[in-house]
């Protein structure tokens, strides 16, 4: 009979004092709610279109709206889906730290603003974190979406307890 494999230890990441605590935020100040907010591009006949789709336990409801030609539009109905979400879970508006926005393509962070025309043709140059800051009330940064998704992973997802992580 072979010996038996040792298990692989995993080093994981260090523990941190503000460690996450179901129902609270990183800072454990502020109630994390199970309500969410997405919305995303998709192929829809020659044009694309942005849907947004806010879930809850108690009711959903989507926008649609053409984000190559109506990016103030698709701005507009993003704002209003972060307003129903906030307004259903009962969280006042300065509870929010802060509104984050994935978009997909080369992102200038610097300026807040898609660094791609060949991505969203109708966004190139549009301040859109300046812009959902003026319609959100709040500090709002944009992040190319895949990073989004790493980062979400690493935090909360399959890559939480891996040192390194790419």
């Amino acid at each position: 009979m072979a010996p038996r494999a040792q298990p692989r230890a995993r080093r994981g990441r260090p523990a941190d004092a503000r460690a996450h605590q179901p129902g609270r935020d990183r800072s454990g100040d502020r109630p994390v709610t199970n309500h969410r907010l997405h919305a995303g591009r998709r192929a829809e006949g020659r044009g694309r279109r942005v849907r947004g789709r806010r879930q809850s336990a108690r009711r959903a409801c989507s926008y649609e709206v053409d984000v190559d030609r109506q990016a103030d539009d698709a701005l507009d109905a993003a704002a209003r889906m972060v307003g129903e979400v906030l307004e259903q879970a009962g969280v006042k508006r300065e509870a929010v730290v802060c509104a984050g926005i994935g978009i997909p393509g080369p992102v200038d962070r610097a300026r807040g603003t898609v660094g791609s025309a060949t991505i969203l043709p109708g966004w190139r140059g549009l301040r859109i974190a300046a812009e959902m800051e003026k319609r959100l009330g709040m500090p709002v940064e944009i992040e190319n979406d895949a990073n989004c998704g790493a980062l979400a992973e690493m935090t909360w997802g399959a890559g939480r307890d891996c040192t390194n992580f790419a």
